[in-house]
């Protein structure tokens, strides 16, 4: 018969990746919106990098504040002075709003069943 015997408990050792991987998890438990937004951080981080390091010209890839600098001017003199396009609001609500009520109909009678 086979008798217990106490065994000293040894100390786990953790890696850097794995405390890295602890902090974001307890982060974005408590800051869901952090979830969101973090994984994008280092895919704009390099495309800033690739951007300044001037390895494609500035046509072909430009920085990302490049790119909303160009959005803020482009916003309300392309789409609001334009007589093609009708004003965004109106043309996407309406087209919304029949969307979400379908959805959530749809949705309500597939549980009921």
């Amino acid at each position: 018969m086979r008798t217990a015997t106490a065994s000293a408990t040894v100390p786990l050792e953790v890696s850097p990746w794995q405390r890295l991987l602890g902090v974001y998890v307890r982060w974005s438990s408590r800051n869901p919106w952090l979830a969101s937004v973090l994984p994008f951080v280092p895919v704009v981080v390099a495309w800033a990098a690739i951007a300044k390091s001037g390895l494609f010209p500035p046509v072909f890839l430009p920085g990302p504040v490049e790119v909303i600098q160009k959005f803020g001017t482009l916003m309300p003199t392309s789409f609001a002075a334009s007589s093609t396009f009708v004003p965004l609001g109106a043309a996407t609500l309406l087209p919304s709003i029949v969307r979400l009520t379908t959805g959530v109909s749809l949705n309500g009678r597939a549980l009921r069943r």
